[in-house]
């Protein structure tokens, strides 16, 4: 039968060449998973390593890879006569148990709000505290929520407060448009069934970003 007498060839061929069908393909296999893990690049099976003199798109994850990681507040806006530093007290009190990077940048902007006169020394100014989360939720790929001075705070995208039957003012949603057409990310916050306000953070790209992107390509 055609199977036997393949068979047979193989072994023949196996035992005849043990070097480069049973010895050299799987050493070489194993040094270069063993050197790609010493310049910090992890192969998953060396199926994933000979397939990969096929690959045409590499995809980079964002936050942290080609950005630094660490996103900054940038914009405020307000609604219903609300101030800036209201959204962010309430807004950072939620997000203070998060340990997402957008929820960091509006906890670290709401702990550097002070309530002291302007004239007061630097040396003397002291972050005000926030106050304390009950409840809190976080909610993958949406936002969070927690109870903030008895009132259910929500914090997060757009879809999660329409989710929750909440009306966003017109001027809130041009906002975040524009914000996220600017490459930053953006949230809402609301409580007591209204949405107060939203915020806008942005991520600094690494100077190594660029020069890496460009030498994978050559590659």
């Amino acid at each position: 039968a055609a199977g036997h007498a393949v068979s047979a060839a193989l072994a023949v061929l196996i035992i005849a060449c043990p070097g480069a069908l049973g010895l050299a393909t799987p050493a070489a296999l194993v040094a270069a998973c063993g050197r790609g893990a010493q310049l910090g690049i992890f192969v998953k099976g060396y199926q994933a390593l000979e397939s990969s003199r096929r690959l045409d798109t590499v995809v980079l994850d964002k936050t942290g890879t080609v950005t630094t990681g660490q996103l900054t507040l940038t914009h405020v806006r307000t609604a219903g006569g609300l101030t800036r530093d209201e959204l962010l007290r309430y807004a950072g009190a939620v997000e203070q148990a998060s340990e997402h990077a957008v929820a960091a940048a509006i906890t670290a902007a709401a702990q550097n709000l002070t309530l002291v006169p302007p004239a007061t020394p630097a040396s003397a100014v002291t972050p005000a505290p926030l106050p304390p989360a009950e409840r809190f939720r976080a909610l993958p790929g949406l936002g969070a929520s927690a109870v903030v001075d008895g009132r259910v705070v929500i914090v997060g995208r757009a879809r999660l407060l329409t989710e929750r039957g909440l009306s966003i003012p017109t001027t809130l949603t041009t906002a975040c448009q524009a914000w996220e057409r600017a490459g930053q990310t953006a949230v809402l916050v609301a409580w007591d069934g209204e949405v107060r306000g939203a915020e806008a953070m942005t991520d600094a790209v690494k100077p190594s970003a660029a020069p890496a992107v460009t030498a994978l390509r050559d590659l």
